[in-house]
């Protein structure tokens, strides 16, 4: 006996919701090889934790808009543009057209001073590398007009 035959049935439409969070492909990341973050392309950071990955949060608006942030960015604009790691570097430079002029935005995690031979580390938790990080989040801003 041949198998019936079945009918697909029409459901209803997929509901497309609207969020507030940028695809995770939209964020910058930084990092100083120990710390990292993810800055949105709003220019808010939205995840950083000091002084390791595992640390708690310092801003975590990536998980839940109330859990904090840090924006650096000109009043009235959302979105950048022009967003780019400068070649060869960690650091994201973000540029926001205004209203009078542009406001070109760097951010980076920096990394401490060369070791010296006979100097090394007492905090990590790994070989140490050359570089010792520092945990700054440098954000520079230059205006033009």
């Amino acid at each position: 006996m041949p198998a019936p035959e079945i009918e697909p049935v029409a459901g209803p439409a997929p509901i497309e919701i609207a969020s507030s969070f940028p695809p995770i492909a939209e964020y910058a990341f930084l990092s100083d090889c120990e710390a990292n973050c993810l800055i949105a392309p709003s220019g808010r950071v939205e995840w950083m934790c000091v002084p390791r990955p595992d640390s708690p949060s310092v801003f975590a608006s990536v998980l839940d808009r109330a859990a904090g942030n840090f924006r650096f960015g000109p009043t009235g604009v959302s979105v950048p543009a022009g967003r780019r790691y400068l070649p060869g570097t960690l650091v994201i430079e973000t540029t926001w057209r205004a209203r009078t002029g542009w406001l070109i935005v760097r951010d980076a995690l920096c990394i401490g001073p060369w070791y010296h031979g006979q100097r090394r580390s007492g905090t990590h938790r790994r070989p140490p590398t050359d570089y010792e990080a520092e945990h700054i989040l440098l954000r520079t801003a230059k205006c033009v007009v």
